[in-house]
């Protein structure tokens, strides 16, 4: 159990870690594999992702992957940016975590949030379900951190004793004008 509740606070220190894109080197966009059942294709301005840790997900054509993300992340995507764009770097992550014993996204969620306000300080704004392939749950909860503030929400999907957790992070300012992405791709989320 600690260690499922460690693994949620490194999504927000991973995303902290982030924020300025620094040292990161993107990636070719992956497409789904040959012989992997889908139940759709992505939407227009999209482009499938599939996991080998048993999971789809769509993400928006112009955003970029990047290798090597760490802390237990699988995949991580950052927005566009131009040039010598030094603004925040709003992205989404995913981390794929077995779990210990069967519990439902919203007991999964509420440990995770527990632990942010406990040891990280996080001010939880919002606490809700999320509809998307799977049923989920989804936070929303802003935090300061080495004098960077952000905005981030935690949507969390469990399917088979496994979560899957899509973490978003924007700077406060702009988290409004990306939340509707950041939905909807975790809305396209499908375990396989």
């Amino acid at each position: 159990m600690r260690n499922t509740l460690s693994l949620t606070a490194s999504i927000v220190l991973l995303s902290l870690v982030f924020v300025t894109g620094c040292g990161i080197k993107p990636v070719a966009k992956t497409q789904t594999p040959a012989g992997v059942a889908v139940a759709n294709t992505p939407a227009e301005g999209m482009y499938r992702v599939t996991s080998e840790k048993g999971y789809s997900i769509d993400i928006l054509s112009d955003w970029t992957e990047h290798q090597n993300p760490g802390y237990g992340i699988d995949k991580m995507y950052m927005r566009p940016r131009a040039g010598d764009d030094a603004s925040f770097g709003e992205n989404i992550n995913i981390l794929v975590e077995a779990l210990p014993y069967e519990m439902s996204a919203s007991e999964y969620a509420a440990k995770g949030a527990e632990q942010l306000t406990k040891q990280m300080n996080a001010t939880i704004i919002s606490n809700a379900s999320f509809m998307g392939v799977i049923p989920g749950n989804k936070h929303v909860f802003t935090l300061n951190m080495k004098n960077v503030d952000t905005k981030t929400a935690s949507i969390v999907f469990v399917k088979n004793k496994t979560a899957y957790v899509i973490t978003c992070t924007a700077s406060p300012a702009t988290y409004s004008q990306y939340e509707s992405k950041f939905d909807q791709m975790a809305r396209t989320l499908q375990v396989l």
